[in-house]
């Protein structure tokens, strides 16, 4: 029988830094790249590279460990594996010269010294709340979700999402626990696991490969911006063009007749390197132009050939509105070129093409008149 001891009724211990080992499967790294194989040195450099740790070090060798914020481990054997607290277990490991940091001698010269200056405060043995090998899943999970959706120091949206899928996938808590203990009014787990798994789902059938991506991300995730899947998701014409599950726990949310809509979706806002095809989109900004290019046949159209959002707003506004954007925009330039005239001397041997040009834009002038006046006629004839 599983020992389910609360988490406030767990002792604060203290642990020797040298049986503490960093978390190869820890959340916040998103992709799942590490495996039981992963050495202490490749995870220790990862979270230096992509999470930092200057500010840690500056804290622990000015100040020490402080008690009060225990670092969370789970017992594996005669070792303790972190699941809360890798950037503070890294920095220590740094500060004390570890052989797990070799690789950072600049660092642990400058924050050593800075350690000494200070009197050498006291972090090793580690302040700790251990769960034991049998300890409750649900138990320790709750904590941890909280402290991960919920930090101070906030975690990427993909890693968060990762974090809910493995944990709603393995049936250990529902995701209207998930939503209750992390205090989400807004829906906003449910949207990020929505988006996870159509990714995922894209990825699997290999209708998207995020190394193509034109778009960087950041975080756990630097190959595209996960924000914008799940912001785009939230859009009703979106959800129709899709025909999305509603069923954010569903591991194959978009139906198989939708999938060539899901690709395009993902390739309109991230491009395709290997295609030479960039971003249609321009940046999150554009979203809401984006729903908008999938809700009439004419839009996607446009939209799978590639055009700009923006531009796919121009095209299909009604006629007349066009029209005037055109004739403006003409207007404008027209004032413009005749303004450089004034100004300027042209090159006499450049007049006759430019000449050229000219009675090529009467003509469409004359054409453009003649139209205008054709509708104004057609218009009048209809009255009787």
């Amino acid at each position: 029988m599983s020992n389910v001891t609360p988490i406030k009724d767990k002792a604060i211990e203290k642990i020797s830094l040298t049986d503490i080992d960093l978390d190869f499967h820890n959340p916040r790294f998103g992709n799942g790249e590490f495996t039981e194989q992963t050495s202490q040195p490749e995870i220790l450099n990862f979270i230096v590279k992509n999470f930092g740790v200057d500010d840690v070090l500056s804290s622990l060798s000015v100040n020490g460990f402080f008690a009060a914020e225990p670092i969370v481990v789970k017992r594996n054997g005669s070792r303790y594996v972190v699941l809360e607290g890798n950037r503070r277990v890294t920095a220590m490991l740094i500060l004390s010269n570890d052989k797990r940091a070799a690789s950072h001698s600049d660092r642990i010269e400058k924050f050593t010294k800075l350690h000494s200056e200070h009197g050498s405060p006291s972090f090793d043995p580690v302040p700790a709340i251990i769960f034991e090998e049998d300890d409750d899943d649900r138990t320790l999970l709750s904590y941890l979700g909280v402290r991960h959706i919920v930090s101070t120091k906030d975690w990427d949206s993909f890693a968060k999402a990762n974090w809910v899928q493995s944990t709603v996938s393995g049936n250990k808590i529902s995701i209207d626990d998930v939503s209750v203990m992390t205090g989400d009014n807004h829906q906003t787990i449910r949207k990020l696991l929505q988006g996870y798994n159509y990714v995922k789902q894209l990825e699997n059938k290999n209708l998207f490969d995020p190394a193509n991506s034109n778009k960087g991300g950041r975080g756990s995730n630097t190959k595209y911006p996960f924000s914008w899947v799940y912001t785009i998701l939230g859009y009703k014409q979106i959800k129709d063009f899709l025909k999305i599950s509603e069923d954010a726990t569903d591991k194959h949310p978009i139906p198989e007749e939708s999938l060539e809509n899901a690709a395009l979706l993902l390739k309109a806002m991230f491009g395709n390197k290997s295609l030479g095809k960039d971003s249609q989109v321009g940046d999150s900004r554009n979203l809401s132009q984006l729903a908008s290019a999938v809700s009439t046949p004419e839009k996607v159209k446009f939209l799978r050939e590639g055009k700009h959002v923006k531009d796919i707003e121009e095209l299909t506004k009604p006629a007349e509105e066009r029209l005037t954007s055109i004739l403006f925009t003409m207007r404008d330039l027209l004032a413009e070129a005749n303004d450089r005239l004034v100004r300027e001397n042209l090159d006499r041997t450049k007049v006759p093409q430019l000449q050229e040009y000219l009675e090529q834009i009467k003509r469409q002038f004359r054409t453009l008149d003649k139209g205008l006046a054709d509708q104004l006629k057609g218009q009048e004839g209809s009255d009787w």
